[in-house]
């Protein structure tokens, strides 16, 4: 007799509702991101909500200077009006972005599978799981990235024959074939063209993308920005602001959710150019200006590349196993003895070349994951998670998740950047 899909719908509740985050984190390839294991993620009901229009993440950027040897001159500073006469205190006011992702099953497919509710199960298991280490895949690229849906950049001029262009060789494991792909000359500009070209094929040797289409007939050049279809709207926040829309290489010069950060270390966050040292002299640089200005380098995370280029200096690095996050995921790390304190260096596989973050990521001042209802959630708002597709023998199952990164204290945390290759 064959079974149907309410016979296994509690399995899948408890596997996909109550123990979301530890699926996600711990599950969808847990080796995929150390930064991922160890950010804390909290539900959107503990945090303070501005009437719909965000989260709000108080922020102090100054302390004040009423502090003086004279009582005189103590007073009058903290009386005054000016600026440092008290405490400046801020908030980030965050908005939440959705990722979507689709399972679908033909008529056929589960018609086979039904003669029992476990062949059933892993036939429907087997779908959301790939859409859910799809969607974890694509939120680590968000976590490093400035929050315009980026992807990668093309670096050398594309082919028309045969159709392809060129990534760098951190970025090529953040494709898959079967990706649509669309272009702009920079991370914030309009697209060269609204049509996307599909990914057919990988060569992670030369790391270059084999293309459905010439991209030269699109326009794509050298330089430009590749992003996944459907990420990117211009100059508009379409994915969660990561570690790159928060300490940019560049010192920041527009506001960022409402909060100004010119010229603000405490919202700008430190950074090091790096171009004049190797992996493990830029991390020391950055370790001196983090003590220097009392921030607390406790881990960094950096490339694979440059991970393993330091790692061969064997005489002041020590390579180490480490359990990371709440779940203890194991990653190999790295311990640097540097000004501070000891770092522990970890190498993420979804970072580009040439850039390291460093800070305490344990701290109140680190950031986090904010997201609303459950962390993924099933679209069954008409009571039925489960689709007919209309004019169609298929079924679809959509999955959402609205999430946000908020970092609290930027000015705890350092970007390196420009190590060169």
């Amino acid at each position: 007799m064959s079974v149907s899909y309410s016979s296994i719908s509690p399995q899948l509740h408890e596997r996909y509702h109550n123990k979301a985050i530890q699926i996600f984190v711990e599950s969808q390839n847990p080796q995929l991101s150390p930064f991922v294991a160890q950010m804390e993620i909290k539900p959107g009901n503990d945090m303070e909500d501005n009437f719909g229009n965000g989260y709000v993440i108080p922020v102090t950027t100054n302390r004040g200077g009423a502090v003086s040897n004279t009582f005189t001159t103590s007073r009058a500073k903290s009386i005054g009006s000016g600026t440092g006469h008290a405490a400046t205190n801020d908030k980030w006011v965050v908005t939440c972005t959705t990722k979507h992702a689709t399972a679908h099953w033909e008529r056929e497919a589960l018609l086979s599978a039904s003669k029992s509710e476990e062949k059933l199960y892993d036939v429907m298991k087997n779908e959301i799981d790939a859409r859910l280490g799809k969607m974890k895949h694509r939120l680590a690229i968000d976590l490093f990235e400035s929050g315009y849906g980026r992807a990668a950049t093309i670096t050398a001029t594309p082919t028309a024959t045969p159709h392809t262009v060129i990534v760098s060789a951190s970025t090529i494991n953040r494709f898959e074939v079967g990706d649509d792909l669309v272009a702009a000359a920079t991370v914030t500009g309009a697209l060269r063209s609204a049509t996307e070209l599909t990914v057919t094929g990988i060569d992670t040797d030369t790391y270059t993308l084999t293309l459905s289409a010439s991209p030269l007939a699109l326009s794509w050049a050298s330089g430009d920005t590749l992003f996944f279809l459907g990420d990117h709207t211009s100059a508009t926040l379409t994915a969660p602001v990561g570690l790159q829309g928060y300490l940019p290489d560049a010192a920041p010069t527009a506001t960022l959710f409402g909060i100004v950060r010119n010229g603000i270390p405490a919202t700008a966050g430190l950074r090091v150019n790096c171009a004049s040292y190797d992996t493990l002299q830029a991390l020391l640089q950055g370790a001196q200006r983090c003590t220097l200005t009392g921030a607390v380098p406790k881990e960094a995370y950096c490339s694979v590349q440059d991970f393993m280029s330091m790692a061969l200096d064997k005489d002041r690095v020590k390579i180490m196993d480490f359990e990371v996050g709440k779940f203890n995921i194991g990653f190999t790390g790295a311990k640097v003895l540097a000004p501070g304190g000891s770092v522990n260096l970890f190498p993420e596989m979804l970072m580009e070349q040439g850039r390291y973050y460093m800070g305490d990521f344990k701290s109140e001042h680190a950031p986090f994951v904010i997201h609303t209802d459950d962390l993924i959630n099933v679209d069954d708002f008409t009571g039925s998670e489960l689709k007919d597709v209309d004019n169609a023998t298929t079924y679809e199952m959509r999955w959402y998740a609205r999430l946000a990164v908020a970092f609290p204290g930027p000015g705890k945390f350092l970007v390196g950047y420009g190590i060169p290759a």
